[in-house]
């Protein structure tokens, strides 16, 4: 199980993420996402991303907490 945390924690792999709602009020999100790497994809992802696979990961996450 892997763990990426958006958070004031000097762990985390990215910090607080702050946003706006639809009616323009700054909102904070902190949040741990967990995820299983899938085994047959591994060579894959590798090939694709190297070992900064989780820098596209943070962009999706980022992304989704956007909407």
């Amino acid at each position: 199980m892997q763990t990426m945390e958006f958070s004031d924690s000097p762990n985390a792999n990215r910090g607080v993420h702050e946003a706006r709602s639809k009616d323009g009020l700054m909102v904070n999100f902190r949040a741990v996402f967990q995820y299983q790497l899938n085994l047959k994809d591994l060579i894959a992802l590798y090939k694709r991303y190297g070992d900064d696979y989780k820098s596209p990961c943070i962009r999706f996450a980022v992304d989704c907490l956007n909407d």
